[in-house]
């Protein structure tokens, strides 16, 4: 069972630091230390991390790192790279840490294969519509991550590529799809459902919505055609 860290010493010293605080005043603290901006800056992996116009100090800093050992952080970290069920509120592992891996676990190996062999049948035209048209069109319906990221990748990659026009639609209100569909023709669009669980009302609304478009203009036979989930 994890340690709620509410209850840790490390944790009510901070709660006490914090409501003492707040009344401080940041150039005051800048004032009284020139080697702020340098003290409190970081770098790791690329990243700069500046934490300097925080109201923090050099007693909060330790505090922080007490709470990390309190609750134990280090040995869940290594936890999540080992693959176990930290994930309370699904059961299971946290996978993304797999992908950044410079040695790719086989599962992810075999899914990138089949991302990547889908890509091209897509691209190809291989993989077209029920009626055989190749897709000129890819709505991609999904919140959070499983909208922005594919969305940010999409911008960068436009510019250099010559693949069908993509639309991302996060929105539970039927307006936002509705007026990506204006822009499309079902014999040519493709859907990507993504979600993680598969519970997300937002993401199931618009799904279904985008069925009954299909199932309307093409038949319900065509759906499998036209829509891919993830």
């Amino acid at each position: 069972m994890s340690l709620d860290p509410t209850t840790t010493s490390a944790w009510q010293e901070l709660a006490a630091k914090a409501a003492a605080n707040a009344a401080s005043d940041l150039s005051e603290l800048f004032s009284q230390n020139p080697d702020r901006a340098k003290q409190f800056t970081v770098g790791t992996a690329g990243l700069t991390v500046d934490f300097s116009k925080q109201l923090i100090d050099n007693e909060i800093l330790e505090l922080l790192l007490q709470l990390a050992t309190e609750t134990e952080l280090a040995d869940k970290v290594e936890s999540m790279f080992n693959g176990e069920e930290i994930n309370i509120t699904e059961g299971r592992p946290v996978g993304h840490v797999w992908l950044r891996s410079s040695e790719p676990r086989p599962e992810v190996q075999e899914v990138n294969s089949r991302i990547r062999a889908l890509s091209d049948q897509i691209a190809s035209g291989q993989k077209s519509g029920f009626t055989g048209k190749r897709y000129t069109s890819v709505v991609n319906i999904g919140i959070g991550g499983s909208d922005l990221g594919p969305q940010m990748a999409y911008l960068a990659l436009r510019p250099i590529s010559d693949l069908p026009t993509g639309h991302y639609v996060s929105n539970v209100d039927p307006a936002d799809l509705l007026s990506v569909l204006e822009e499309c023709e079902p014999s040519e669009t493709l859907f990507i459902v993504s979600s993680k669980s598969f519970k997300t009302p937002e993401t199931l609304k618009n799904a279904a919505l985008a069925k009954s478009w299909i199932t309307e203009t093409l038949g319900a036979e065509a759906v499998p055609d036209h829509f891919i989930a993830v």
